[in-house]
């Protein structure tokens, strides 16, 4: 909902679309009936779209030809003499405020609040397990410490077993 007016006995709420076409609610307290206008699209943004379209279309038409584009010059400085006369417009702040509120389709809120970032960590590798990579040496470290097996295939004394021994006992190369 963009705005809110209350008349009489009716509400009447102006909502806007993300394409800002407007709908009109009147809704009538004393008797609870509502009233929808979907048709109502803000002409002034419609016209508005048809003169940038008929600007671009003759600026295109007349870059071909100086003389051309010279009198397209001459004709819009003329009808701007014709409706505005010498004086150029001015933008006040309240107009300013009315633009930016049909633009955004809100008013600007009298406070906002800025919350604080929440905390992300971005050291690590991202696994679940909460270790660290271990480098080379301190690996081969771990692995002198560790306690040695008897493999069932070679009989040696090491750090493997049956399941990942190199050697293929009773097969001899030649």
């Amino acid at each position: 909902m963009t705005h809110f007016e209350m008349e009489d006995n009716t509400e009447i709420y102006t909502i806007t679309d993300t394409l800002r076409n407007k709908v009109v609610v009147c809704h009538e307290v004393g008797t609870e009936s509502y009233h929808c206008d979907f048709s109502l699209i803000d002409r002034k943004r419609v016209v508005t779209a048809k003169l940038h379209s008929l600007y671009f279309r003759l600026v295109q038409r007349a870059q071909s030809n100086d003389d051309d584009i010279v009198a397209l010059f001459d004709g819009m400085e003329e009808l701007s003499q014709k409706l505005f006369g010498g004086t150029v417009p001015s933008w006040s702040s309240m107009d300013k405020a009315q633009r930016v509120e049909g633009l955004y389709g809100a008013s600007r809120p009298s406070v906002v609040n800025v919350h604080p970032p929440d905390v992300v960590s971005t050291k690590g590798s991202g696994s679940s397990s909460g270790k660290r990579i271990a480098p080379a040496t301190e690996k081969a470290i771990i692995l002198q410490n560790k306690p040695k097996r008897r493999c069932e295939k070679c009989r040696e004394m090491g750090h493997h077993d049956a399941s990942n021994c190199g050697r293929e006992k009773g097969k001899s190369k030649m």
